[in-house]
C-alpha cells in the first residue's frame, strides 16, 4: 500500500513515540505496509543487480568531485581482474588501471565529461595481473535538482576480441586485395550489380578507358546487351547456391570491341557487407583454338569429301577422254579413207572437229578436279619438293573469279628455288593472300587497279612470294593485330579472321618469314620468305613421246577396274596394238593369274570394292608370282594413308585418272618390249615413271 505525504503524519509526533508528551499509537497495519514497502525495495534492487551482473558490460557510477564509486557491478572483476572490494576502495574511474600511452586520451575524455556532461572514449587498461585488455567507456553525468553534478554514470565494454576481430578482418581484406592484385586472372568485387572492385589484370583486359578504375559502374554497363538477361539470372542463384555456374560471356573493352571470357562468380564478405567475387578468365585464346580445330575438322571433312568427288569424276572422265581420243582416230582414218571432199569427209570433220571441242572441255574438267584435289589433300605430314611458281599459277586459277572483276593481274616470275612442303599447304598460303588482294580492291574499275604477283630468291638464297594489291591499305594501328585470330578490317560476314593467321601459322611451321607493307590509300604488299628445300626450279620441258612398239610385238594385257565403262575404254587405248582382256574383280583376276594365265602388263585400279588394287598386289608377292612386277596402277586419286604410303615406294608405276591415251600406250607398250625382251626396251620407260594425266 503506498503512502500519501501530504496526509501521512510523523511517528514521531505521535504520543509514545519518541517524547514523554507525544507518542504514536502502536498500528499493526501501519507496521506490516513498511516491513513490505522494505521488502519489495529489497528484492527490487537484487533483480536490478541480477540483470546488471549478467551483462557483459561494467556498470559504475562515481562521486565526480572525490571519486568514491558509488556503485560497480560484479562484470569489474573479470575485467579489470580485482576484486569489487579493492574497486570500490579505489578512486572511480579507475584512472590507476589506463596504460600509460592512453593516459592523455583517457584525461581529455575526463575533462570532456566534466565540460558537456558526457563523453566516449576506447582505451587500453592493464589488468592486476599484467594482462592488457582494450575497453570502451561511455560515460554521463547525473545532475541534481539544484543543477549540480551529483554522480557519474558510465558503462565499460572489454572489446579486445572485438577489435582483434576487426584487425583480422582488415589483414584478411589486405591479404585477399593483394592477391586479387597479383592473379592473372581478372577479379571483379560487385555488390546490387554494380562494381566495387575490379584488380589490375582486369582493367588491362579490358583496356585503356578503363585505367581509371571500374568501382561505382553498374555491371550491366560492362557486359553485351543480348546476355544482360542470362547474367542476371545466373547470379540470382547465389544466395541459395552460394556460386553461380561457370558461363562464357562478353564483356566491353575501351575500343568498344568485345573480349570474351569465362565467368565463375560465388559470394564472400567485403568490407563487412555481403558482396559477389567474378573471376574474369580471358578465353579468346581458347576460343580461337576451338574454332581453329572446328575449322580445321571442316576442312577435313571437306577434304575427304573433295577427294571423293574428286575420285568419282575422275573415273566418268577417263573413259571420256580414252573414248573421245578413240573416236578421234577413228573419224581421222575414215576420212583419210574417204577423202576430204566428200560430203561424208565434211561431215566427219564437222565430227571430229566437236570431239576435240569434247576433249579440250574434258580436259579443262581435269585441270580443275586436279586443283581441288591438290588443295584438299590432307596428307600435311607428307612434304616434298615444292614448285612454288606451279602452286601459284593453281592459285591464280582458283582465285580468278575474285580477281577478274577488280583488277588486273601482274606476274613477274624469278628464279625460286623448291620449298620442302606439301602442296596443299602451301596452296591455302597462296589463295588466302590473293583474295584478301583482291577483296581490298572495289569491284567494277579493275582496269585501274593492279594485283602483282612476284617471284625471287633473295641474298640467302631463300624463296620469295610477293602479292601486292593497289587497295586501300591497312591503317597503322591494326597492322600489328594482322595475323591475330579473328582479327578481321573486313566488313561482317567477309572474312572470319582466321585467313592470315592460319597463313602465319603455316609459314612459320615451315620455318620462313611473313611481312606486310602497308598503307591507309596505298595498297599492301605480303611478302612470304621460305627456306630452299634444294636447287632453283627451272621450267621443265614435257616428257617426249615413248616409241609404239612394232605391230608384230604384241602383247597380252589385263586391265582391272570395278568400273566396266573404264575398263572398256582403257581396253579400247590398248587394243590396237595389244590383246587386252577386262575384269572387273580382282579377285578373279587373281584366279585366273593363279590358273595359269600369264600377262605381260597387268592395269590395275587401286580402288575396288572387296579386293583393291594394293591387297591384289600384295597377294602376288605373298606368293611370289612374277606378275607382281607386271602391275601397272589406275587411280582416280582417292587414297587412304595406308594405299599412299604403299604407292610410294619405288618401283611402282601409277597412272592417274583421266589419263592421257598416248601416254598410257606408250607406257604399255614399253613394258611389253621390256617383257618380251626387245632390243632398246632398258631405256624405252623408267619403271618409277608416272604417266601424265590427261590436260
Amino acid at each position: 500500500m503506498a503512502v500519501d505525504p501530504t496526509t501521512a503524519k510523523d511517528p514521531a509526533a505521535e504520543p509514545g513515540h519518541g517524547s514523554a508528551d507525544t507518542a504514536v499509537p502502536a498500528g499493526d497495519g501501519y507496521e506490516n505496509e513498511l516491513t513490505a514497502t522494505r521488502q519489495a525495495l529489497r528484492d527490487t534492487e537484487e533483480r536490478l543487480n541480477t540483470i546488471v551482473n549478467a551483462l557483459h558490460h561494467v556498470v559504475w557510477s562515481v562521486e565526480p568531485r572525490t571519486g568514491q564509486v558509488l556503485y560497480v557491478n560484479g562484470v569489474a572483476e573479470l575485467v579489470y581482474g580485482r576484486s569489487l572490494d579493492a574497486l570500490y576502495l579505489g578512486p572511480g574511474p579507475w584512472r590507476d588501471t589506463v596504460h600509460p600511452e592512453d593516459l592523455v586520451a583517457f584525461d581529455q575524455a575526463l575533462d570532456e565529461l566534466r565540460a558537456t556532461g558526457k563523453c566516449e572514449v576506447e582505451h587500453r587498461i592493464v589488468r592486476a595481473d599484467g594482462v592488457t585488455r582494450w575497453v570502451h567507456t561511455r560515460a554521463r553525468t547525473n545532475y541534481r535538482a539544484d543543477g549540480k553534478p551529483r554522480e557519474w554514470e558510465g558503462i565499460t565494454t572489454d572489446v579486445t576480441e572485438g577489435r582483434a576481430a576487426v584487425a583480422a578482418l582488415r589483414a584478411s581484406e589486405t591479404n585477399f586485395r593483394s592477391l586479387i592484385e597479383r592473379s592473372p586472372d581478372g577479379m571483379l568485387v560487385h555488390r546490387d550489380g554494380v562494381v566495387v572492385y575490379a584488380n589490375r589484370a582486369l582493367l588491362d583486359l579490358l583496356g585503356g578507358a578503363a585505367q581509371g578504375g571500374l568501382a561505382g559502374r553498374p555491371l550491366r554497363t560492362l557486359t553485351h546487351p543480348d546476355e544482360h538477361d542470362l547474367l542476371e539470372a545466373e547470379l540470382g542463384t547465389i544466395p541459395e547456391r552460394h556460386v553461380a555456374p561457370s558461363r562464357d560471356h562478353r564483356l566491353r573493352r575501351a575500343d568498344g570491341s568485345w573480349a570474351w571470357v569465362e565467368l565463375n562468380s560465388m559470394d564472400l564478405t567485403y568490407q563487412a557487407q555481403h558482396a559477389v567475387l567474378t573471376v574474369v578468365r580471358d578465353v579468346s585464346a581458347r576460343r580461337s583454338m576451338q574454332r581453329r580445330l572446328l575449322l580445321t575438322d571442316r576442312m577435313a571433312s571437306l577434304g575427304t569429301m573433295a577427294a571423293g568427288v574428286a575420285h568419282e569424276i575422275n573415273n566418268p572422265l577417263a573413259y571420256v577422254v580414252s573414248n573421245v581420243h578413240y573416236a578421234l582416230g577413228v573419224l581421222d582414218a575414215v576420212e583419210a579413207e574417204l577423202g576430204a571432199q566428200s560430203a561424208l569427209g565434211a561431215r566427219l570433220a564437222e565430227a571430229r572437229a566437236a570431239l576435240r571441242d569434247a576433249q579440250d572441255g574434258a580436259q579443262r574438267v581435269t585441270q580443275t578436279v586436279r586443283e581441288l584435289k591438290t588443295l584438299s589433300r590432307q596428307d600435311d605430314a607428307h612434304q616434298e619438293r615444292v614448285d612454288v611458281q606451279q602452286v601459284l599459277e593453281t592459285c591464280i586459277r582458283m582465285a580468278w573469279a575474285e580477281i577478274k572483276h577488280r583488277a588486273r593481274l601482274e606476274r613477274d616470275y624469278g628464279p625460286t628455288a623448291p620449298v620442302l612442303t606439301s602442296e596443299a599447304r602451301l596452296g591455302q598460303v597462296f589463295l588466302n593472300l590473293l583474295v584478301n588482294a583482291a577483296q581490298a580492291i572495289p569491284e567494277g574499275n579493275a582496269q585501274q587497279h593492279c594485283i602483282r604477283v612476284r617471284t625471287a630468291r633473295d641474298a640467302r638464297g631463300w624463296t620469295c612470294v610477293e602479292v601486292q594489291d593497289s587497295g586501300q591499305g591497312i591503317a597503322a594501328e591494326h597492322r600489328e593485330r594482322l595475323f591475330d585470330p579473328f582479327f578481321t578490317t573486313k566488313p561482317v560476314g567477309v572474312g572470319t579472321g582466321l585467313g592470315l593467321s592460319i597463313c602465319h601459322s603455316i609459314v612459320s611451321g615451315l620455318g620462313g618469314e611473313i611481312q606486310v607493307d602497308s598503307e591507309l590509300g596505298r595498297g599492301s604488299t605480303f611478302r612470304v620468305l621460305f627456306p630452299p628445300a634444294g636447287d632453283a626450279v627451272e621450267p621443265r620441258a614435257a616428257p617426249p613421246p615413248q616409241p609404239t612398239v612394232p605391230a608384230d610385238v604384241r602383247g597380252r594385257v589385263l586391265v582391272i577396274d570395278d568400273d566396266p565403262t573404264v575398263g572398256v575404254g582403257v581396253a579400247r587405248v590398248l587394243r590396237k596394238s595389244h590383246d587386252v582382256e577386262h575384269l572387273v574383280a580382282a579377285r578373279d583376276a587373281l584366279e585366273r593369274i593363279n590358273g595359269g594365265e600369264a600377262y605381260d602388263v597387268i592395269v590395275c585400279d587401286v580402288m575396288m570394292p572387296d579386293m583393291g588394287g594394293v591387297d591384289f598386289h600384295e597377294r602376288l608377292v605373298a606368293t611370289g608370282n612374277p606378275h607382281a612386277e607386271r602391275v601397272v596402277f589406275l587411280t582416280g586419286g582417292a587414297f587412304t594413308p595406308r594405299t599412299r604410303d604403299y604407292l610410294a615406294r619405288p618401283g611402282f608405276v601409277v597412272v592417274e585418272k583421266p589419263f592421257h591415251p598416248p601416254d598410257l600406250r606408250a607406257l604399255v607398250d614399253g613394258r611389253v618390249k621390256q617383257r618380251r625382251g626387245v632390243r632398246g626396251a632398258d631405256t624405252a620407260e623408267d619403271p618409277q615413271r608416272r604417266a601424265r594425266p590427261a590436260g
